[in-house]
């Protein structure tokens, strides 16, 4: 195993644990299924640099120390139930970029975004079953980070964008083929059907 994967385990233990810790009122589907939460949680990291991944787990490390929980926290902010965490101008400056990304992976691959992304907009999609949108989900999780953590983090997004690159269709990519497929048209085709499954299922009714 390498250093970079024994880090991301390690946030991801921290992670899990700070998740069974959530009250029920803003439980999440996950806490629920352990499996999928490491592997779509461990996805989120595709495009991290090791810098960026150890000054997450530092942040991670120095709130138990704390005595506070970010998953905890962000859940509160998705809600609305706490104020902001966090005003820090990078957080915006990421999110603008990572909203693009999710706009071309939603252009290219409707059905697998319907079925296992965040809606770009509020929504009444039935296949989202009242998903939290992109931007409230990604800026909750951002204000939970520390400046460190955000400048790093921005860094890497720029360096993605410099590239031409996409870090959220890395992220599916990496999340799909850990599910077994060999590419994202290939999921893409199997969420279509889903995502008419259910709508013809919701028209029945």
């Amino acid at each position: 195993m390498s250093n970079r994967e024994e880090l991301k385990n390690n946030i991801l233990d921290i992670e899990m644990n700070m998740l069974q810790e959530v009250p029920v009122k803003l439980r999440a589907a996950c806490q629920d299924d352990l499996k999928t939460f490491f592997l779509m949680r461990g996805a989120q990291y595709v495009g991290w640099s090791y810098e960026t991944l150890q000054s997450y787990y530092n942040d991670l490390l120095n709130a138990k120390r704390e005595g506070k929980n970010l998953m905890f926290l962000k859940y509160g902010r998705m809600d609305n139930l706490i104020d902001t965490l966090n005003l820090d101008p990078l957080i915006e400056q990421i999110i603008d970029i990572q909203f693009r990304w999710q706009k071309e992976l939603a252009g290219k691959y409707p059905g697998l975004t319907s079925q296992v992304g965040r809606p770009i907009e509020k929504t009444v999609e039935p296949t989202m079953n009242g998903s939290v949108y992109f931007k409230n989900y990604l800026r909750s999780e951002l204000e939970t980070y520390s400046s460190a953590t955000l400048k790093l983090l921005y860094r890497d997004v720029l360096t993605y964008k410099e590239k031409g690159s996409n870090m959220v269709i890395d992220i599916y990519l990496n999340m799909v083929t850990d599910l077994g497929f060999r590419s994202l048209e290939e999921a893409e085709k199997l969420a279509q059907k889903a995502a008419q499954y259910q709508r013809t299922q919701i028209s029945d009714n």
